[in-house]
């Protein structure tokens, strides 16, 4: 029974063996293999610039940190290959500024071939200083400077996310960073009044050695913001910074997102429009939106119960401050109209009433805009035909 199992299970192991061998034969590995190499796709995973300046410089260093790697020389392509990669990864709105670099080393079709000369290579050591001349702030190290001494720690910002961005200033200053005694103070003078408030209990380590004051400002951080303290902080949790004249804190810039365009279809949305329809189109989403403003301030208007004049301003009534005529009997004011005089001064010839030095009476005044009072009328009218121009009153 042994000897058939082991017959049986050597014979499988070479079945399996035989398998194998076909498998290898049929498919041969990459050094075995007699077809020629495949070609490598060249490196091209640069970073992607977002086109402000103030970002530039750590575009730079992505960009600088691959193409100076020894172990990628392999993989990163012809000169004109990294060139064009890293070109790729500029904005389009600023990839003009040096796009000249290209345009005097590509060939220029438009021109007559037996006037154009040879074109220079593509040398990556020079597209680099091409893009540092054209990029990078010429007063990057004085800006960084400034704001060493603007900076300030957030009210809920970590102490270390905040050294981060004080040491990001300090490296872009260069030679006009401060140092030693005068690091120190900066960074102390920006820290939160939670920070340096549990630093100034505890003591500082060194007021002269950067190391040392950061390491020991470090760890003081690490145990204040576990207290329910600073968890429950209020506050911007990034950096802040000061105005330079008068030391207040700004509030933190943000950026307000553009008004969408309007879209450039047709009603029904399935057919892109050009030229004058698009224009029309536009001009009348204008001018709708204007109609639905205008609509929308009349009907709060007439909810107020206030007029609005032409020009768009409020009218301002002041009351009358005229006094009120003498009390006279309906038929006292009759006889005025009668004779000619204004039924509340009794100024003869008679007069409009905005010229009269009394408004309209208390007792049984006269309406306005409809004449006199019917009882006042009918009796001046029953006297006299003259009462007719009472209108003018």
């Amino acid at each position: 029974m042994t000897d058939q199992a082991d017959q049986l299970y050597y014979t499988a192991d070479v079945s399996d063996n035989d398998f194998a061998n076909d498998f290898a034969n049929a498919f041969p590995s990459a050094q075995e293999s007699t077809m020629p190499d495949a070609p490598i796709r060249p490196f091209d995973g640069y970073p992607k610039w977002s086109g402000k300046d103030d970002e530039f410089d750590n575009f730079l260093l992505a960009i600088l940190s691959v193409v100076s790697d020894p172990g990628m020389k392999t993989h990163l392509g012809s000169d004109q290959h990294v060139c064009s990669a890293i070109f790729s990864r500029i904005p389009g709105h600023r990839q003009g500024e040096v796009s000249s670099y290209f345009r005097d080393r590509l060939p220029d079709y438009s021109a007559d071939p037996t006037t154009t000369g040879e074109t220079p290579p593509f040398v990556i050591e020079d597209f680099m200083r091409a893009l540092v001349s054209a990029f990078l702030p010429k007063d990057i190290a004085a800006r960084a400077q400034s704001k060493i001494y603007r900076i300030r720690q957030g009210p809920a910002q970590p102490v270390h996310s905040f050294t981060a961005d004080f040491n990001t200033l300090c490296a872009r200053a260069g030679v006009l960073a401060p140092v030693g005694a005068a690091r120190v103070q900066a960074h102390k003078t920006a820290l939160n009044a939670i920070m340096l408030e549990a630093c100034t209990i505890r003591g500082f380590q060194s007021n002269t050695d950067w190391d040392k004051y950061i390491a020991d400002v470090l760890r003081t951080g690490i145990d204040i913001e576990k207290l329910p303290r600073f968890i429950n902080a209020k506050g911007s949790k990034v950096s802040q910074f000061a105005d330079s004249q008068t030391g207040v804190v700004l509030p933190a810039a943000t950026e307000v997102p553009a008004r969408p365009a309007t879209d450039r279809v047709d009603r029904d949305g399935d057919i892109t429009m050009g030229g004058v329809n698009a224009f029309a189109t536009t001009t009348a989403a204008a001018n709708s939106s204007d109609l639905v403003s205008m609509v929308a301030a009349a009907v709060v208007q007439a909810m107020r119960g206030s007029p609005t004049p032409s020009n768009g301003t409020r009218a301002q009534y002041s009351p009358d401050t005229r006094p009120h005529p003498p009390a006279r009997t309906l038929n006292q004011r009759a006889a005025l109209i009668d004779a000619g005089s204004c039924e509340r001064c009794a100024v003869t010839p008679s007069h409009p009433w905005s010229q009269c030095r009394f408004r309209n009476f208390r007792e049984n005044p006269t309406q306005r805009g409809r004449g006199r009072s019917p009882r006042v009328n009918n009796v001046a009218a029953a006297r006299s035909p003259s009462s007719s121009s009472s209108g003018k009153e």
